[in-house]
């Protein structure tokens, strides 16, 4: 009789415990879904659909010799552009990219290891030397500022990476290009308008490594959500 009663009063004892815990779990909250891509790309593009032009600036050409047309535009947190994209294939080791006749085995930011950055793997961005009132490192950008890039309805992330001709904007790295789906060939490739470039500002938008396109990825995810909800 003993025996029976310490019995029930366990399994009585499990019974409430587990539907307490029931209870417990049945109220925790659900972390909300990453936002996708897509959506991101069209609430960023939403955002920039009109440029307050960044003071002290001229426009830019997308290539020598060609009209100047395109402003750097400005956001609290971000500066961008849209523009066409030629592709810029230095540093890269892919025989794609030592194929280019304008390939350079330098680029201007290096990696963790002090080497080029490589072109036909990492996805960057070309930035203008100092011209027309705009100079990137008094804007507070730096090579390794992550860069948010749209094109027809998707988002790539990627870094300033190297340093490009005065006067012209557009240029991004073959593994950008490759991610987007613009044909990437240096020879051949490239598109000629509807890329739009989006720098984002602070030390807080830089990557620890260069070479490290999931960081680049992370930070740009988290920067353009807090773009999106600033505006």
């Amino acid at each position: 009789m003993r025996y029976a009663a310490v019995s029930a009063l366990v399994a009585a004892s499990f019974v409430a415990f587990a539907g307490c815990q029931k209870e417990r779990t049945s109220v925790t909250p659900a972390s909300a879904p990453p936002a996708a891509p897509g959506d991101v790309a069209a609430r960023l593009g939403a955002l920039l659909s009109r440029c307050e032009k960044l003071e002290g600036t001229t426009e830019f050409a997308t290539d020598k010799g060609g009209a100047a047309t395109v402003p750097i535009c400005k956001l609290e947190g971000a500066l961008w552009w849209t523009a066409d994209m030629d592709i810029d294939c230095d540093g890269g080791r892919g025989a794609a990219c030592k194929a280019d006749p304008y390939y350079q085995s330098e680029t201007a930011a290096v990696d963790a290891r002090g080497k080029p950055l490589d072109a036909s793997t990492l996805p960057f961005v070309v930035v203008p030397k100092p011209s027309h009132g705009f100079d990137f490192k008094a804007q507070g950008l730096k090579m390794g500022s992550v860069v948010a890039v749209l094109y027809k309805g998707n988002v790539e992330y990627g870094i300033l990476g190297d340093v490009g001709p005065a006067g012209i904007l557009g240029e991004a790295s073959y593994a950008m290009a490759e991610k987007l789906g613009i044909p990437s060939s240096p020879i051949s490739g490239g598109v000629d308008s509807g890329v739009t470039y989006v720098v984002f500002t602070g030390d807080g938008s830089v990557v620890t490594k260069k070479e490290d396109s999931a960081e680049a990825a992370r930070i740009g995810q988290a920067r353009a959500l807090l773009l999106i909800g600033a505006h």
